[in-house]
């Protein structure tokens, strides 16, 4: 099921209507094992790929972000002899402390951000990036790129998503006092607050996502994706060549 997005608006979906078809960790699906399908984002724990395309590599990034996700990342990119210049994220979220070092991390890399999903296995005669969907926690990770691409013009996709909402407890702290709760609640709140700022991204961001329920997703388009600075502006990724594969 293909979620409608409205130019220079958003909307708030129900989050079954956004990932239908979520596929258990150990589901087989997709075109390599990673994820379900072409409308899903895959719930395994995170993994990170190296991917040699036709005419550029990436770095895949699919599945639930869990803990030990940010250090996986890191002794990624630390095992590699070249870092290439761009991050593929396909994600249904996680947890957002994790999600918010991941993107500290990107940042760190100079790595630049697209959401979609690995197809082709990643074989240099058959590689390439369908849309895809960075929803909850994965959001804010995406921010980490020192240039964001939900639609990418490097990959040539159209019809990526990407998908807020206020934060919630962790399962199992449901014994937890009301005002304790709350508290911690608001904790987290503050951090995305600052993230989202140090990231350059407009500070109104955080408020529009909490004002959704965690059982629901907005869903910004494009155009207010742009004003939001969620999106690097066209203009720019058009003049820049783009960079070389070493």
């Amino acid at each position: 099921m293909r979620v409608p997005v409205l130019i220079g608006a958003a909307l708030a979906l129900g989050l079954a209507a956004l990932m239908p078809n979520i596929a258990s960790a150990d589901s087989p699906g997709g075109d390599c094992g990673l994820s379900p399908g072409p409308e899903t984002a895959p719930a395994g724990p995170m993994r990170f790929i190296m991917t040699q395309g036709p005419d550029r590599d990436w770095i895949s990034a699919e599945g639930r972000i869990g803990p030990g996700s940010a250090a996986a990342l890191e002794a990624f990119l630390a095992s590699l002899d070249t870092i290439p210049t761009d991050i593929v994220l396909d994600s249904p979220g996680g947890q957002v402390r994790e999600a918010l070092s991941i993107g500290r991390t990107i940042r760190a890399a100079g790595l630049t951000t697209h959401v979609g999903r690995l197809a082709g296995c990643g074989t240099p005669e058959t590689a390439t990036v369908r849309p895809g969907t960075c929803a909850s926690a994965c959001a804010y990770a995406f921010l980490g790129g020192t240039e964001r691409f939900v639609d990418s013009p490097v990959f040539g996709t159209s019809g990526s998503l990407i998908a807020f909402h206020a934060v919630r407890p962790a399962a199992g702290q449901g014994e937890i006092a009301p005002e304790r709760l709350a508290a911690a609640t608001r904790a987290v709140t503050a951090e995305i607050a600052a993230y989202v700022t140090e990231m350059g991204v407009d500070p109104v961001l955080p408020r529009m996502a909490t004002a959704v329920a965690h059982d629901m997703l907005f869903v910004p388009a494009r155009t207010l994706r742009a004003v939001l600075r969620i999106d690097t502006p066209r203009e720019i990724a058009e003049a820049e060549p783009p960079a070389p594969v070493l």
